[in-house]
């Protein structure tokens, strides 16, 4: 039970060491709190939302392994991995590095990653950028082609680019002030040109990128368990009587999924802002990957035991968590101004503490339920 809460905190702390460390000797309070809206991603779910992700997630692994294990037949498809675990471990392991490498070279780094100053003229362009746009004109589409123009004549002007020999702070300040918001939006987003200027703060960037593996690393577990888990509900024919042994390691990954899968609302409100300003193609698109992941599981865990197949009240209830996050991930791509409020770059200090006490007050109910199979 104790090693639980140890990895947790110990996880927790791990992948939010860039925020501590920009709090303490980068960004500020202050600069931080500008900063929030920016990537809900990095902030908002690594703050709120990963520490019941990752209490989940380790419950879920004690469940399979206490619950589960012990009654696999030597029959069952995964038994070999599980017989064999630190092989499974350290192929997770080579899959989270080889993703981080891939992200690491083709996706732009959220604002937070920058150098103070270069952090605060990113804000500064994004808003000039906007009201450029909005004084175009009074007609929205009139804007959107605005923008889109703007945007492509920031491209070229990069493309272009011609990297001064100087790169001290002074030097590219002034350099920047003579692109332009736009194009400055585009050198901030292109990895080459923020490496080779170095734009980055160097300690928020490698902690980053240990923060990028260990989340990846707990979400590849968690899938395989998922996935193991729900193998396993198939064989044996699970139906919430016939090994009931199965019920409380896939409620676990049920809520493990879940939580993980609150990500993709998190990181593609991230994306939409930053390619409002910069247009498509500076990420990878993880955030659709991650959240088609979660609703397949999600659904197949709940199509697992037949009684949910009936339509009854109990079944219904068991399904909203599935119904809260396609209603999330539709708000932000069909309502993008309310998520922007919700947990984006016009969000304020009020909506974070009231989100987050509904988000916790929740999310407790079925931690508790952990907790008591745990002890159990």
């Amino acid at each position: 039970m104790k090693w639980i809460f140890l990895f947790t905190l110990a996880s927790y702390l791990l992948v939010n060491s860039p925020l501590f460390y920009s709090l303490i000797y980068v960004h500020r309070l202050q600069g931080v709190g500008s900063l929030w809206g920016y990537a809900p991603n990095q902030f908002f779910f690594l703050v709120i939302v990963f520490p019941f992700a990752a209490f989940a997630a380790f419950t879920s692994l004690y469940l399979f392994v206490d619950h589960l294990y012990p009654i696999l037949p030597t029959s069952f498809r995964f038994k070999w991995l599980f017989d064999n675990w630190p092989v499974g471990f350290l192929v997770a392991v080579i899959l989270s590095a080889l993703i981080t490498i891939i992200i690491y070279l083709t996706t732009g780094w959220s604002f937070d990653k920058l150098q103070p100053v270069y952090a605060s003229k990113a804000l500064d362009s994004v808003k000039t950028f906007e009201t450029e746009v909005e004084k175009s004109s009074l007609k929205k589409e009139e804007q959107e082609s605005f923008r889109k123009k703007k945007i492509t004549e920031a491209k070229q002007i990069v493309a272009g680019l011609q990297i001064p020999e100087d790169t001290d702070t002074g030097a590219l300040n002034l350099f920047f002030d003579g692109l332009g918001s736009a194009a400055f939006l585009q050198v901030i987003q292109t990895p080459g040109l923020v490496a080779k200027l170095r734009l980055l703060n160097p300690v928020i960037h490698l902690l980053n990128v240990f923060q990028l593996f260990i989340v990846l690393l707990i979400g590849l577990c968690v899938l395989f368990i998922a996935a193991s888990t729900i193998a396993a509900g198939i064989q044996f024919k699970y139906d919430g009587i016939y090994y009931p042994q199965l019920g409380e390691p896939l409620n676990a990954i049920f809520w493990t999924v879940f939580f993980f899968g609150l990500y993709s609302i998190c990181y593609y409100q991230y994306r939409s802002q930053i390619e409002e300003v910069v247009g498509p193609g500076t990420t990878v698109l993880q955030d659709f990957f991650i959240g088609l992941v979660t609703f397949i599981i999600l659904v197949a865990i709940r199509l697992l035991d037949s009684n949910n197949q009936e339509v009854t009240q109990q079944v219904i209830f068991s399904y909203l968590p599935i119904v809260v996050l396609v209603i999330l991930g539709l708000a932000g791509i069909f309502k993008p101004e309310f998520s922007k409020t919700l947990i984006g770059s016009e969000t304020n200090l009020g909506i974070q503490l009231i989100l987050t006490i509904i988000f916790v007050f929740f999310s407790c109910f079925p931690l508790f339920r952990m907790l008591s199979r745990v002890h159990d």
